[in-house]
């Protein structure tokens, strides 16, 4: 979906992550408009409120502009949501697009060093 004056052009995130690790979050959005307008970012996580820093920023007409997030991977896998917002002349935010990626749980799978017993006494 395209909104009317905002695009979310992608989200950068990883595909696969495991249980407890970190997920940093890009989101970026193009300005639609003609003219400058501000633009925010909100977004969700299973039910988890993501702000992207609270921030908005001024964005010129056909400009792209990235909002960065985090959250704690949950231990199983998620879709996180993201929503774009523009600042109208009625000096409200009005949300406008959306999109979603899913995340995957990664499997931690062990590794073993590479040994041998080279010589042994018996007990």
């Amino acid at each position: 979906m395209t909104g009317n004056y905002t695009h979310i052009v992608e989200i950068v995130a990883p595909s696969e992550v495991v249980a407890g690790e970190t997920v940093s979050v890009e989101v970026k959005v193009k300005n639609l408009h003609t003219a400058s307008i501000y633009i925010t970012v909100t977004g969700s996580v299973d039910g988890t409120s993501l702000y992207f820093g609270g921030v908005y920023h001024a964005v010129p007409a056909g400009g792209i502009q990235s909002f960065y997030d985090s959250f704690v991977m949950p231990g199983s896998s998620v879709t996180l949501w993201a929503w774009s917002w523009y600042w109208g002349i009625d000096e409200a935010w009005h949300q406008d697009d959306e999109a979603s990626k899913k995340i995957s749980l990664a499997e931690l799978k062990p590794t073993f060093s590479n040994f041998s017993v080279k010589d042994y006494i018996k007990v």
